[in-house]
């Protein structure tokens, strides 16, 4: 069974509370919707009293600071959230940490769905979700052609042609 997330409303502030029933969180103006559940991990958004949006753990720890007037939204397990200029997003990984910053365009391998891609400035960057780390030859591509049919991925850098195969 998923985790049961307890919230309590006094003095026109929410609280995080333990199985207890003691607060183990900071004052949220908001709680928003639950974007991530799991046996033992979930994640939910909430709103500053500052009208700005955060992410916070079933523990109370604030995961991604309430620092967007956008709320974070998931997508094959990135947090996503549009920076407050609108035009770009910032991606986290389930564990708060900052996988790519401002970027303009995202989507996820159909040859590989633990590849996710982050495009900025006219190149692009791939990160593995399941390794949590930045897909080594690194650097920036300018281009990535998937072919499913055979389980490849063609790369463009410096007028240099990578493939990879699906376990990338």
């Amino acid at each position: 069974p998923e985790k049961e997330l307890l919230f309590s409303h006094i003095d026109e502030k929410y609280f995080l509370l333990n199985e207890k029933f003691i607060p183990i969180s900071i004052p949220l103006h908001q709680v928003f919707f639950i974007i991530y559940a799991k046996k033992d991990s979930s994640l939910f958004t909430f709103q500053s009293k500052d009208n700005l949006f955060g992410v916070m753990n079933q523990d109370g720890k604030i995961i991604i600071q309430p620092t967007y007037q956008n709320e974070p939204y998931l997508e094959n397990n990135i947090i996503l959230v549009k920076t407050n200029n609108y035009n770009s997003f910032d991606a986290y990984h389930l564990n708060g940490a900052l996988i790519f910053s401002n970027i303009y365009a995202h989507k996820t391998s159909t040859v590989n769905p633990s590849i996710f891609y982050g495009s900025s400035g006219g190149t692009e960057t791939v990160y593995s979700l399941k390794d949590s780390k930045v897909i080594n030859p690194g650097g920036n591509y300018t281009a990535f052609e998937e072919i499913p049919k055979y389980g490849l991925v063609v790369a463009s850098k410096n007028m240099e042609k990578f493939i990879f195969d699906k376990n990338f």
